[in-house]
């Protein structure tokens, strides 16, 4: 966060000719469960999922979805982050995601028919100070 030196990411300081300029290197992550993180210096934090397949092969309401798959964050947010969902495959399938914690979500995907394998990735939005 701005205002004080963090010691598990970089630190840039650098002279302009008038002032000392500081600021933080990006810092990114990875996790072989959970997936990716990127925090930024402005408290801007950005979580990708890994990619999960699916099988979309339960009838509901007129569609097929599959399972709803649970995602654990790879870093925990501040706030409650927006998420979204991506369905890897096709455009013959669709996917969506809800926000449940500082520290996961879950997404599915959604089909007019029934596919196995397909795979579902999603992305977290938020700040983390």
């Amino acid at each position: 966060p701005a205002g004080y030196v963090r010691t598990d990411a970089d630190t840039v300081i650098e002279w302009n000719g008038t002032n000392w300029i500081v600021s933080r290197e990006d810092e990114y992550g990875f996790d072989a469960v959970k997936g990716t993180f990127t925090r930024f210096a402005s408290g801007l934090m950005i979580c990708t999922s890994l990619s999960y397949a699916l099988d979309v092969t339960t009838l509901y309401d007129g569609h097929y979805i599959s399972a709803e798959q649970t995602w654990v964050y790879p870093a925990v947010f501040a706030a409650v982050p927006m998420i979204g969902a991506t369905n890897l495959n096709n455009t013959q399938l669709w996917a969506t995601a809800r926000t449940g914690s500082t520290a996961g979500g879950a997404g599915r995907i959604w089909a007019t028919g029934i596919w196995t394998g397909r795979s579902l990735q999603m992305q977290a939005t938020g700040l983390w100070y």
